[in-house]
């Protein structure tokens, strides 16, 4: 069998008060919310959830994670420092490599949504 992956172990980590606390609780979804505020939970066939979605261990650590008030503000300095190019995934690369805990997907998507918020203002 597999071994489970550092995010695994942290996940279930965060999970064991539930599973002692609630065990008489097994029918129904099981959660909590972690530091960040982001709720966790497990679903009847004890698959870990993350937000409503099924956790899976090869997605970044940051997968279905809000975006924190300092993460917008780095991001916004880095729209600023890094203009638009040719490719626009080449800016969406260097503006993760900078930020550092971010897929260029997930700064894309970020970013798409900042510009939408600001045109309907």
């Amino acid at each position: 069998s597999r071994r489970p992956t550092k995010r695994t172990v942290k996940l279930k980590e965060k999970f064991a008060p539930i599973k002692s606390s609630n065990s008489n609780r097994r029918d129904k979804d099981e959660s909590t919310s972690d530091s960040e505020g982001a709720k966790l939970g497990k679903n009847p066939s004890g698959e870990f959830l993350v937000r409503g979605r099924i956790f899976q261990t090869h997605k970044p650590v940051t997968f279905n994670q809000p975006w924190t008030n300092e993460e917008q503000k780095i991001l916004e300095e880095l729209l600023e420092m890094y203009p638009t190019e040719e490719t626009e995934m080449e800016r969406w690369k260097k503006i993760a490599v900078e930020l550092g805990n971010r897929t260029p997907i997930q700064v894309q998507s970020r970013v798409q949504k900042y510009f939408l918020k600001l045109h309907k203002a």
